[in-house]
């Protein structure tokens, strides 16, 4: 009696089961991109393995090659490239195994060119006529460069030089503004800074004008004629830097030289005055008149005291 057996040899096969890397969108331009990894399926026998120019692959997380190679059942592979260079724009590598491809495409992400918003502290009680620079501001949430312009003043990006002109600025640059304030008391200026259509402005709000005037003094006049018309001696107006009121009780004032008046008026710094008043027509007997420069807590006053010869009796 005699048996027979007989041994099948497996078919070799290296063409894997369809593969597909998962595609990016919203990659940034020009960086890096890596895929997630696939396992290979469907070969008992290890196959060729070749990337499309500009990629490289890794398998089982070693480095990523650009060279032909050769890749087993159940392994795994992972796919690079760079992203391209350009906003809204795809690329992509194919990766072959044993005659089956697969390509990993990425997409870039939009241009972005309207930054966040920003905001400048406003400055108040400065000198009329001086130059005023802003707090710094960090430009943010562009990924491209971004129109920039000012009204009413200049900018300086990075710490450059002041200017008025349109530029550009990029993610992270630094933007200051300058702005000459009025040369009028208690009054704002406004400088505007756009950035990719946002928009922000610089204040600045000159100090209130010192309207308080410097003390002043009438020298007395004594052993005046009875009922005798006398003028003070001169003041010179100082210690203010707008009009303020003047007034007078008991006489009248001059003001630089005009005829003298009892209604009320304004000086102004540098401005001269002189009072007059009529003498008492008794002997030994004082007339004054009070002249006030400005108002309410700030004003000023002295009086002109004329005192006649003789007694009172």
């Amino acid at each position: 009696v005699s048996a027979a057996y007989s041994v099948t040899t497996a078919v070799a096969d290296t063409t894997p089961d369809a593969f597909a890397f998962p595609a990016v969108v919203g990659a940034v331009p020009g960086e890096p991109q890596t895929s997630a990894a696939i396992t290979v399926t469907g070969i008992n026998q290890p196959a060729p393995i070749t990337i499309s120019a500009g990629g490289s692959y890794s398998i089982d997380g070693a480095a990523f090659t650009a060279s032909p190679g050769t890749i087993g059942n159940g392994q795994t592979v992972a796919v690079r490239f760079n992203a391209p260079d350009a906003f809204v724009s795809t690329g992509s590598v194919t990766l072959s195994i044993g005659g089956v491809s697969g390509s990993f495409s990425v997409t870039t992400r939009g241009r972005d060119t309207v930054a966040v918003v920003f905001s400048f502290n406003s400055a108040s009680g400065v000198n009329p006529g001086t130059v005023q620079t802003s707090n710094s501001v960090i430009v943010q949430g562009i990924n491209a460069p971004s129109p920039i312009s000012v009204s009413g003043g200049r900018y300086s990006i990075n710490g450059g030089a002041f200017v008025s002109t349109p530029g550009v600025v990029n993610d992270g640059d630094s933007v200051i503004v300058q702005v000459i304030a009025s040369s009028a008391f208690s009054t704002p200026v406004t400088a505007v800074l756009d950035i990719g259509g946002v928009s922000a402005g610089f204040t600045v709000t000159t100090r209130a004008a010192d309207v308080q005037p410097d003390l002043f003094a009438f020298v007395p006049v004594v052993d005046a004629a009875p009922a005798a018309l006398l003028t003070s001696n001169t003041i010179i107006v100082s210690g203010i830097e707008a009009a303020v009121a003047i007034t007078v009780s008991g006489g009248q004032y001059s003001v630089n030289g005009a005829p003298f008046t009892a209604a009320a008026g304004t000086v102004s710094a540098g401005d001269t005055v002189v009072v007059q008043l009529t003498a008492s027509s008794s002997g030994g007997t004082a007339a004054l008149a009070t002249l006030t420069i400005g108002s309410g807590a700030d004003q000023r006053s002295a009086a002109f005291t004329v005192t006649t010869a003789g007694s009172s009796g």
